[in-house]
């Protein structure tokens, strides 16, 4: 009997017990990676009419059909996070090397948009319009050509557009001797974290106004202990004094402990002469 994937009982301290979750993990790479590179397959094409080709953070193309799946919910739920004013959607960049395996025409590696829609034309002459950058930029001895692969010759605007497309890419840095290399924009290190982004959505959300008290998370201290700390600073316990000003009928608003003063927040926590006794 298995509970998602681990076998009950087992001791997961051992390496050994982690080895069939690794296995699924490695089928599921090994496929993904066979999508990559056997794009012309059947079932390639039937992923690609459902989910598009530009899958990226900000893509919302077919998302209708696309179901509840994990990744239509990341970028559900990255599309809300764009609406807080942090440009998640376009936070993941790609560097591409010579030796890349990234798609020429239909990843968005030259800008926020992919190659296909910015030179339109040149992509309809396109013989095959799922080649990768190394198929169409070749280095020779430190120098850079290009390879282009058209079903008839350009004319007309289409040659304007090859020497805009050729300007664009010779004024990218690809190195030749480098491995592609995916970054995080919004930290300095490049590298994604939850805290990161955590921290993007809190200066957003929490911003500290006039008559906004701000607040730092002690990470010693327990988390309930924090926020009652924190509602006690903003006055949001509920005491006697608070309820009454929200208009709940209450027989009397002394202190019950006491029986000295209206039970306000201030006095329920510090000055109470039975809290101080205590």
């Amino acid at each position: 009997m298995t509970y998602l994937g681990i076998p009950l009982g087992i001791k997961m301290n051992k390496s050994s017990a982690w080895l069939p979750i690794i296995e699924k993990f490695r089928k599921m790479l090994a496929d993904w990676k066979i999508f990559h590179t056997n794009h012309d397959s059947l079932w390639a094409r039937i992923i690609v009419n459902i989910y598009g080709t530009g899958r990226g953070l900000g893509s919302t193309n077919n998302l209708q059909f696309a179901g509840n799946t994990i990744w239509t919910n990341i970028v559900k739920v990255g599309q809300k996070i764009d609406n807080f004013g942090i440009a998640f959607s376009t936070s993941i960049t790609k560097s591409i090397s010579n030796e890349s395996t990234t798609k020429f025409w239909t990843y968005s590696w030259m800008g926020s948009d992919p190659l296909k829609d910015v030179f339109n034309r040149l992509f309809v002459l396109e013989s095959d319009k799922m080649d990768l950058v190394q198929d169409r930029v070749i280095f020779t001895e430190e120098t850079r050509r290009f390879n282009w692969q058209w079903c008839r010759e350009p004319r007309g605007r289409a040659i304007d557009e090859v020497e805009a497309i050729e300007n664009l890419i010779n004024a990218v840095s690809l190195n030749p001797n480098a491995e592609d290399k995916i970054s995080w924009n919004l930290d300095a290190d490049g590298i994604f974290s939850t805290k990161s982004l955590a921290s993007q959505i809190d200066g957003k959300k929490l911003q500290v106004g006039n008559n906004v008290i701000e607040t730092v998370r002690n990470k010693l201290i327990p988390q309930k202990v924090s926020i009652f700390v924190w509602r006690a600073k903003l006055q949001r316990l509920p005491v006697r004094f608070e309820l009454d000003k929200r208009g709940i009928d209450i027989n009397t608003l002394l202190y019950p402990i006491c029986g000295d003063e209206v039970e306000k927040v201030d006095h329920v926590l510090i000055q109470c002469r039975k809290v101080v006794e205590f």
